[in-house]
């Protein structure tokens, strides 16, 4: 990690860093189970925790699973002792997580990326931001450890002297970094006068359909929202090959888009509410199901939606995957701040993340920021309907990797 100075220039340090795949990849599967069920889970305990607060909208919620781990590698990078463990074991269950953080999250990354680089719509960006005050308590074990893992660099910021004009800088890079989906990330009151480093992580996907609905063929169609309430939306409609099949007693389908992307979509038995598909697929392996699916050549229709990013605070979700200590007195950064790190913690994580489906394709964007401070599917026949309240995927086939996941219960509502 290269540690510089903000340009004069508010524009220039919203610029992204470019990103290399550089992480060895020789050690780690080309398809990492483990990893993508553990990915999976995080993003539906966001979820989860999403809807037991009424948030985002209450119909409608997306998350990204992939944004979050990133910004928790960058913490756990930092973080020593039992501290460490918690972050680890949020991400991957058991101590494995560890491991998942520091190697094989890494080496799935660049392999994304990679393919991004290929002409895949994936692009991320991560930085990690400095207070003067703490530069040079850096030790260069950190610096190299989240460079080499997550190709983060590093800039210097009056965050203690001047947090709106910092949080303003931060915020500038995230909206670069996700064409300018995701224009505020930090809320007001994120950085403080005790504020010496924010972690920040940022992507944007934009894909295309492997085969575009025809605008023409779209047309208003009922939509159930929930058992016995409906709405009338815009839906999609075009003949295609999809991959389908009913996996976990769920109708699953999944919906290609150029290059290694897919939209996988779930729905419950029709009568089943969304809530409580939300509680069923606790425990299940949705990374398994691609490969329980089987090709179709049917009718798709899938309605138009658009979940609009939304920032908001990830500390109590993550204390309920037992991430406590950080946001203690008890918290130790020495790894990230030396000497320093042992009178500091962490103050909030915020998320922001959206997603838009539409007839050329989607385009998604999340971000995530850690403050650190002085202490119906008919299968096998000619119509795949998606016509009921789902939840959703948006997957990189070759590792398996969850970008975003999410649910929607009216498409109709942004």
């Amino acid at each position: 990690m290269t540690v510089d100075r903000a340009p004069a220039d508010p524009a220039a340090a919203s610029r992204p860093a470019a990103t290399s795949a550089s992480a060895t990849l020789l050690s780690t599967p080309l398809h990492d189970g483990a990893l993508a069920a553990a990915l999976d889970d995080l993003g539906l305990a966001l979820l989860r925790d999403l809807s037991a607060k009424g948030g985002q909208g209450q119909a409608n919620a997306v998350t990204s699973p992939l944004s979050l781990a990133v910004s928790l590698g960058l913490l756990h990078a930092g973080t020593a002792s039992a501290g460490a463990d918690e972050l680890a074991r949020a991400v991957g269950g058991t101590a494995s997580g560890t491991r998942l953080l520091t190697t094989r999250l890494p080496a799935q990354l660049a392999r994304a990326l990679d393919s991004s680089r290929a002409g895949s719509p994936l692009t991320m960006a991560n930085r990690v931001w400095l207070d003067k005050s703490v530069v040079r308590a850096v030790p260069a074990s950190y610096a190299a450890a989240v460079s080499q893992r997550y190709q983060a660099d590093g800039i210097v910021l009056p965050l203690a002297s001047d947090p709106r004009g910092a949080r303003q800088t931060i915020n500038a890079w995230v909206s670069q970094a996700t064409a300018r989906r995701i224009p505020d990330l930090l809320p007001e009151g994120a950085i403080k006068g005790n504020s010496r480093v924010v972690l920040t992580s940022a992507m944007h996907f934009k894909g295309r359909w492997s085969q575009a609905f025809d605008p023409a063929a779209t047309s208003t169609q009922t939509f159930e929202a929930a058992p016995g309430r409906s709405v009338r939306v815009p839906t999609m409609s075009g003949e295609r090959m999809v991959r389908a099949g009913t996996v976990d007693n769920l109708n699953v389908i999944e919906l290609p888009f150029d290059g290694d992307y897919a939209l996988i979509v779930a729905m419950p038995p029709a009568g089943h509410t969304l809530q409580a598909l939300e509680t069923e697929l606790e425990g299940l392996d949705m990374a398994s199901w691609s490969s329980q699916l089987r090709p179709l050549r049917c009718t798709v229709t899938l309605p138009r939606f658009s979940i609009a990013p939304t920032a908001r605070s990830l500390k109590a979700a993550l204390v309920g995957l037992g991430v406590r200590q950080v946001f203690s007195s008890a918290a130790d950064l020495g790894p990230l701040l030396g000497k320093a790190g042992k009178g500091v913690q962490v103050d909030d994580v915020f998320q922001s993340a959206g997603i838009t489906i539409d007839e050329q394709g989607g385009e998604a964007a999340a971000a995530t920021g850690a403050t650190v401070s002085a202490k119906s599917i008919t299968l096998g026949a000619p119509s795949c309907a998606v016509n009921r309240a789902f939840v959703f995927s948006l997957v990189h086939k070759p590792t398996g990797l969850p970008l975003f996941v999410g649910k929607v219960s009216d498409p109709s509502k942004r």
